[in-house]
């Protein structure tokens, strides 16, 4: 029989049931006690600290992660010991929570993580540090990620840097880099670094993205998979149309192919006419849904001439502002040549 979903624990009920003998009350309590951090931070505080201490990895991890929501300084001296807990994911989210209250000290031993001899608590310093306040700081973790021995710490390093200077572009020591991993022994960071030059519009890695486009190489992350496909058009060109067609408009769409769009994308990227009306099609869709995936694809694909039609669908308010603004930002920083 349906019933609805539960509703979220008042504030009073979320610290009752954090003390439950159940772990999984106890982790449900928790997610409810991070939704009051804001209003009552000492409170759920006090509370997150307790569990800390909890049996349970998951509970701890969590306890972390509220710690974090709710920002206070005190909360350091406890989260820098959650650093050395027996658990990676507590680590993890001990380092998350100290990245999230900030400060000298907190900062600190986040950037001592960068050098721990544990690959999951340099993978998750990289990741804080990438984000921090300090672009110098930033870029020396992402270039010490980017020749780490960890397989793992490598590939975010070069997902790091894409989400940092996703718009101005990376500094040209970290491009330098990455150019270095497009020859990489493992195929997820070789395709990672081939979509972070295709954003900076640098064609160093079109060898790269082509051999995904023709299946000669492949990642098991789908969404770099997606990214280098939808990038083969404008940096790989006229050579990737046979294969971009065939995943786009080929009869294996209809039962294997996960990338049809994106190869669509690619495609409308080189003036491909049926690619270009497929993205027309999506801005005119009755489905908010698709209008927001073409509208999306008129940037990736740097279609300018469809800019006054997302213009359009952002001022009706029929698309997400957010993903109209991310889509006319792209047509802004469309790179015509290699860099």
């Amino acid at each position: 029989m349906w019933s609805p979903a539960p509703l979220p624990r008042t504030l009073g009920a979320a610290l009752r049931d954090v003390e439950d003998p159940r772990a999984s009350v106890r982790l449900s309590a928790l997610t409810d006690l991070a939704r009051h951090a804001n209003a009552s931070p000492h409170a759920v505080a006090a509370a997150a600290l307790a569990a800390l201490e909890d049996a349970s990895s998951h509970v701890r991890a969590h306890a972390a992660a509220v710690l974090g929501a709710c920002a206070r300084l005190a909360d350091v001296p406890p989260l820098t010991r959650a650093v050395d807990d027996e658990d990676a994911l507590v680590r993890q989210m001990a380092l998350e929570a100290l990245g999230e209250i900030g400060g000298a000290d907190a900062l600190a031993v986040v950037s001592r993580g960068l050098a721990d001899p544990r690959p999951d608590v340099r993978f998750q310093a990289l990741i804080v540090v990438a984000r921090g306040p300090d672009p110098d700081a930033a870029e020396r973790a992402v270039l010490a990620g980017l020749d780490d021995d960890d397989d793992s710490i490598r590939h975010i390093a070069l997902r790091a840097a894409e989400e940092r200077w996703q718009r101005g572009g990376p500094p040209d020591a970290v491009l330098e880099r990455a150019r270095a991993r497009l020859s990489d022994q493992v195929a997820e960071v070789r395709v990672a670094a081939a979509v972070l030059l295709a954003e900076a519009g640098d064609h160093a890695g079109a060898s790269v993205l082509l051999d995904v486009v023709e299946d000669r190489s492949s990642s098991r992350e789908v969404e770099d998979v997606r990214a280098a496909i939808e990038r083969a058009g404008r940096v790989v060109g006229p050579r990737a149309s046979a294969a971009l067609e065939r995943r786009a408009f080929g009869a294996a769409r209809f039962f294997r192919e996960r990338h049809a769009w994106s190869a669509t994308v690619a495609l409308a990227s080189l003036g491909h006419e049926r690619a270009v009306g497929e993205v027309v099609r999506a801005l005119a869709s009755r489905s908010r849904g698709k209008r927001e995936v073409g509208v999306a694809a008129v940037g990736v694909a740097g279609l300018s001439a469809l800019r006054a039609r997302v213009e359009q669908l952002r001022a009706e308010d029929r698309v997400d502002p957010g993903v109209a603004d991310e889509a006319l930002s792209r047509l802004d920083r469309v790179h015509s040549a290699p860099r």
